[in-house]
């Protein structure tokens, strides 16, 4: 077991604040609430963002870091970022299955249920207004960039292809040199789609961050409103990506596109639907020609 993990799989400084929580008093219960409630997200805060999202002073925050034993909040921060970045990694989060249960059969349906418990909370977690905003960007640009590595790489690439499906303008960009090429020619006409989740990937931030210092606009699809994309995006969605695997799980990311794709559709004008109906009928004429699929319209008239 991880030094940064009790036995319940609990966080050491959650728990801590758990035990303590009896001896608090007014605001710092609200402040207590908030960190216990998603510390992944209150690592990449300042004292100051956590008095504002509780709706108290900043010495209280404080104050509330010194009852928890701490010389302050830096120092009881730097120790939450620590203990959340070792439950992260992919082997401690696998220690976790295990030490739950050797049964495959429940984790296979315990796993079902986090997933149903994730696209079930993205109609809360997903505002209307800023998927009508991803819409405009996508439909506004003339070039999009769609990035994402490792297990986000999953919605990049979905996005990707469902987006050259219906418009042929899109390219996926990792970290590559090939693909760095790529966010070069963005510009402020064009549009960058970032991708990622905690832990979240440096590579991925450092090029949204230079995207948006070249004046490209950026929609950001990550899991919480204070994850370091939230800087530089113009929209931001966000999704849970928690749950009992031993990486982030991308049910709720793949919803997201699947749903900006149809929403897409819907908001497209009479010509730009007809444009993309001549390229996806183009597309498929040369799917015929080049025979990648075992079944075809014209094998079986």
């Amino acid at each position: 077991m991880s030094a940064n993990q009790d036995a319940d799989g609990q966080l050491p400084l959650v728990n801590l604040i758990t035990e303590r929580y009896g001896e608090l008093t007014g605001p710092k219960r609200k402040v207590a609430d908030f960190i216990v409630r998603d510390p992944e997200s209150v690592i990449f805060m300042s004292s100051a963002d956590v008095a504002q999202a509780v709706g108290c002073s900043q010495p209280t925050v404080s104050r509330f870091a010194s009852e928890m034993g701490f010389s302050g909040f830096t120092e009881f921060l730097t120790t939450l970022r620590d203990q959340v970045k070792q439950r992260l990694e992919p082997i401690n989060r696998m220690a976790r299955i295990t030490s739950g249960s050797t049964d495959a059969a429940k984790a296979f349906y315990e796993s079902l249920r986090a997933d149903q418990a994730i696209l079930q909370g993205l109609s809360d977690r997903v505002q209307l207004k800023m998927v009508e905003r991803a819409v405009e960007l996508i439909l506004r640009a003339g070039r999009v960039g769609v990035a994402g590595v490792r297990n986000s790489q999953t919605a990049a690439y979905g996005m990707n292809f469902l987006l050259n499906q219906l418009t042929g303008k899109s390219a996926l960009i990792s970290d590559s040199h090939k693909d760095l090429e790529e966010l070069s020619r963005l510009g402020s006409e064009d549009l960058l789609v970032t991708i990622s989740f905690s832990r979240y990937s440096k590579r991925i931030m450092e090029m949204t961050r230079v995207a948006k210092e070249s004046g490209v606009p950026v929609l950001g699809i990550t899991d919480s409103p204070t994850s370091p994309l939230s800087r530089f995006a113009d929209v931001l969605l966000c999704v849970d990506c928690r749950g009992p695997m031993f990486q982030n799980s991308m049910v709720g990311a793949l919803s997201i596109v699947n749903g900006l794709m149809t929403a897409l559709v819907a908001a497209m004008s009479e010509e730009q639907r007809e444009h993309s109906q001549r390229h996806m009928k183009k597309s498929d004429q040369i799917s015929d020609k080049l025979e990648n699929y075992l079944w075809t319209f014209e094998s079986h008239k």
